[in-house]
C-alpha cells in the first residue's frame, strides 16, 4: 500500500510540473540583448576554430521558358564544384519560382561523388529511376554541366551511376561517355 502511494504522489507531482511552463510565454518576437546570447553565436569565427566562415554567390542554371538562364546561390567560400552542384538538388528560392524559373533535375537525384581531376568532374549518382531519366535528358544534362563548368570544370563531365560509367543525352539526340558545355550551348538564353 505504502508503494502504491508512493507511485500515486509521483504521478500527481509530474502532472502538476508538466502543466507548468518554466520558459514564459509571449505572443511575439522578444528582443534579446546581444550580451545575453550564448556560446558565442553572434561571433564571426566558427565556435572552435580562428577562422572565420566566408561565403560566396555561386552560378547555377535553372530553365525558363525552355531555356537556361543563371540564377546565383549562397555558398561557403571558396565554392567547391560538389557543393554548387548539390544547390541544384535543392528547392527552388522564392526569388527563381517568381522568376518563372524551374529545374529539369529530376527529383530524389541524389549525387554520391563528384571528383575533380585535370578540370574534368566525374559526377557519381545514386541508383534510382531520377538518376537514369536525368542521363537521357539533354536539359537536364545541360544544367549539370554548365553548373559544373562556372564551377571550374573545364574538362567536361563525365557521369557515372553507382560508379559504373554512364553516357549522357546530347542534344543531337546522340550520347557521350565525357559531355562538355558547349554541347549544351543551343539551351542557354
Amino acid at each position: 500500500m505504502k508503494k502504491l502511494r508512493t507511485v500515486l504522489a509521483l504521478c500527481i507531482g509530474a502532472l502538476l510540473l508538466s502543466s507548468c511552463s518554466l520558459i514564459p510565454q509571449s505572443k511575439g518576437p522578444v528582443a534579446i540583448a546581444k550580451s545575453k546570447i550564448p556560446f558565442g553565436l553572434l561571433d564571426k569565427n566558427v565556435p572552435g576554430t580562428k577562422s572565420s566562415v566566408q561565403f560566396a554567390r555561386a552560378p547555377i542554371y535553372l530553365v525558363r521558358a525552355g531555356h537556361l538562364v543563371i540564377s546565383r546561390r549562397v555558398v561557403i567560400a571558396p565554392a567547391q564544384v560538389v557543393d554548387v552542384l548539390n544547390q541544384l538538388l535543392l528547392n527552388l528560392t522564392p526569388l527563381e519560382i517568381a522568376a518563372h524559373e524551374q529545374s529539369a533535375v529530376p527529383n530524389g537525384l541524389q549525387i554520391l561523388q563528384v571528383n575533380v581531376f585535370n578540370g574534368a568532374v566525374r559526377v557519381n549518382l545514386a541508383s534510382s529511376i531520377s538518376a537514369f531519366t536525368l542521363i537521357e535528358r539533354p536539359i537536364a544534362i545541360a544544367q549539370i554541366v554548365l553548373t559544373a563548368q562556372a564551377a571550374g570544370a573545364h574538362n567536361g563531365v563525365i557521369f557515372a551511376i553507382e560508379g559504373v560509367r554512364q553516357n549522357a543525352a546530347l542534344p543531337s539526340g546522340k550520347t557521350a561517355g565525357r559531355v562538355f558545355a558547349y554541347e549544351y550551348s543551343q539551351f542557354v538564353n
